[in-house]
């Protein structure tokens, strides 16, 4: 109970970070890029599931209503949910097996929001959105990497799961 309650509140947190930092977004094409997927991937690796996946999901969905997005809610949620599937929680942040989890991410991400943007606009323009989303993801898995790398060599982060 009292382990659960820790996830919650570190779920809380992550939540709120992932919708400040995506906040901070440059607007492109028909949505923005931003560096929150950096955190959810963050939240993946040190979050178990489900809390990595509802933290994702709200901070992320937050950030599209908050930003006057709210076709991309849906969207958004589902998309930032499976994204932290691929990723585990263990002793390290930086493992080949999260280094992988962003490729899967980049996939998701790419393919999902290119599949919503054709459903929502109903137009094969849709692939004009496809080089921000991997300049998003590409951004997110260098800023995760190197926070990371950091957290990992000052051992500040204890295993979670």
């Amino acid at each position: 109970m009292q382990k659960n309650l820790k996830y919650l509140c570190l779920s809380g947190i992550f939540a709120a970070l992932i919708f400040a930092v995506t906040m901070l977004h440059i607007p492109a094409g028909n949505g923005y890029i931003h560096m929150g997927d950096a955190v959810i991937f963050l939240c993946a690796s040190i979050l178990p599931q489900p809390f990595a996946l509802g933290a994702a999901a709200i901070g992320g969905g937050l950030s599209d209503l908050i930003s006057g997005y709210p076709m991309w809610i849906l969207p958004t949620v589902i998309i930032k949910a499976l994204i932290t599937l691929s990723f585990k929680n263990s002793k390290r942040i930086f493992t080949p097996r999260n280094m992988l989890a962003c490729i899967t991410a980049l996939i998701i991400s790419v393919g999902g929001y290119f599949t919503a943007e054709m459903i929502i606009y109903n137009t094969p323009q849709a692939v004009l959105s496809i080089p921000a989303n991997v300049i998003q993801i590409v951004i997110s898995v260098v800023v995760y990497t190197i926070v990371g790398l950091t957290i990992d060599k000052i051992k500040r982060v204890p295993p979670l799961g």
